[in-house]
């Protein structure tokens, strides 16, 4: 065999070893369907890898209608390296918004658009994150204007109705429980949050506090 026909076949194996090695196996429910979903540690990160990917598009329609400090150049920034990397740290299973189907795009887009409606809702205190990937009427700087707290609630309702059905079709795409789908983009919206109420943990108890 000629040297560089040589090369080019080590070359195409070693090829397949990498994507054999990056691209995650599906998870598998095992035991008893009562019992919690048994899930491999690799699998969790790169599905939260995805998530975050996602949440920050959310992120940054919440800024832009936000604005403060979490709009700040230095913000944008952030997100830009932190998209760029996740280019290359999210595997094949859980690929690039860009990839997915039409359906998955036009989810997405209720989501953004809902975000951008809420936006000033999440600013004044009025909504917050839960600790289950949902949002919640918590009007932390007591407003009682009851015009004020019905858009709020009407906000509110909007996200959640568009985050369960974007939860439910990523599931499917990627081929994940929503459970687990569910679970890792709870913990990317309190990673990620910035300027803005969530539930976070603390001393074993689920606490609300400004990000």
């Amino acid at each position: 065999m000629k040297p560089a026909k040589h090369l080019l076949v080590l070359g195409m194996a070693l090829c397949g070893i990498v994507l054999l090695s990056v691209c995650s196996p599906q998870v598998k429910i095992v035991g008893d369907k009562e019992k919690p979903i048994a899930i491999n540690a690799e699998i969790k990160i790169h599905i939260y890898q995805h998530a975050a990917s996602v949440v920050d598009g959310w992120q940054e329609a919440l800024d832009e209608e936000g604005g403060g400090a979490a709009g700040s150049a230095t913000n944008a920034a952030l997100l830009a390296v932190s998209r760029f990397v996740s280019l290359f740290t999210i595997p094949c299973a859980e690929a690039a918004p860009a990839q997915r189907s039409a359906e998955w795009q036009q989810a997405n887009s209720r989501v953004i658009k809902s975000y951008r409606e809420a936006a000033r809702f999440f600013r004044n205190g009025m909504i917050g994150e839960r600790k289950d990937g949902f949002v919640e009427i918590i009007n932390k700087e007591g407003i009682t204007g009851t015009i004020e707290i019905a858009a709020a609630k009407r906000a509110a309702d909007a996200l959640n109705t568009a985050r369960k059905a974007f939860y439910e079709l990523d599931a499917k795409e990627l081929n994940q429980p929503l459970a687990v789908i569910q679970d890792q983009y709870a913990k990317a919206l309190r990673d990620k949050a910035q300027g803005i109420w969530v539930q976070v943990q603390k001393d074993g108890q689920w606490v609300w506090t400004k990000k």
